[in-house]
């Protein structure tokens, strides 16, 4: 995020996981560097934990109430999980591929 990304104070960052051992360092590092920071996280403890930790944005209660909706591309049967590999490697698909079980 500050080597590749380049990110400044005042800009956002996004972090996935937020709970994680890394989550919670790059929320750390983009508070103290003056970064607004959104977090996605897997329950209502987790993402409480980083706000404790100077999150700016919660994901989850936007999932939970319709604001934000995951994009599905489409969904594969298990078996054609080869073909899923080459879709996201590909990089030609919007939005999630998943696999059914």
């Amino acid at each position: 995020m500050f080597q590749v990304g380049h990110l400044r104070p005042g800009e956002t960052l996004l972090v996935h996981g937020g709970s994680s051992g890394i989550g919670t360092m790059a929320i750390q590092l983009a508070k103290a560097l003056g970064a607004r920071v959104a977090v996605t996280a897997g329950s209502p403890d987790k993402l409480q934990a980083c706000r404790a930790l100077g999150t700016d944005i919660l994901i989850w209660p936007l999932l939970d109430n319709g604001t934000v909706t995951p994009v599905i591309d489409r969904v594969l049967p298990i078996e054609a999980a080869p073909e899923a590999h080459r879709l996201m490697e590909s990089s030609t698909h919007i939005g999630k591929i998943l696999l059914q079980l």
